[in-house]
């Protein structure tokens, strides 16, 4: 569904990776767990050019839904945005929070989100990493390209 994805994978160390995982754990049921991140693009090569490695991130403070239709179904994301930043294909810059397959998240959900990501507008994320990943269908099934 998305091909090759390069990401800035954010450090299992930094406190935005601990409130993404609370929330893959806490809202809805059937939610994909994935490595925290901020897509710098999808459908891609290998050998996409990267930009230089941003110093730091900052989060704006509203969670929103979004859907994604494909041949291979419909994929629902908890997302924000990223301030000042633009993907290199001219889309908006976001860290997913969750993935749901076929259904959307409830209206509690969003709310569930939103309360659990206020702490993360406390921080500047600037612990982060090139990946590099084969990103198919099913999010638990992704792999890391060395």
């Amino acid at each position: 569904m998305f091909g090759i994805c390069h990401w800035w994978a954010i450090s299992p160390e930094h406190p935005w990776s601990k409130i993404i995982y609370k929330i893959q754990k806490c809202v809805s049921d059937n939610v994909c767990s994935f490595k925290p991140h901020i897509t710098i693009c999808t459908n891609s090569t290998i050998d996409f050019p990267l930009d230089s490695i941003p110093e730091k991130f900052f989060c704006i403070t509203k969670v929103s839904q979004t859907v994604t239709e494909s041949t291979e179904g419909t994929l629902w994301c908890l997302e924000i945005p990223i301030q000042n930043y633009k993907r290199p294909d001219g889309e908006p810059a976001h860290i997913s929070l969750a993935y749901k397959w076929n259904k959307p998240f409830t209206p509690e959900d969003v709310q569930t989100a939103s309360r659990m990501c206020k702490p993360m507008f406390g921080f500047k994320c600037s612990l982060f990493e090139h990946q590099t990943w084969v990103c198919n269908r099913e999010p638990n099934t992704w792999k890391q390209l060395l």
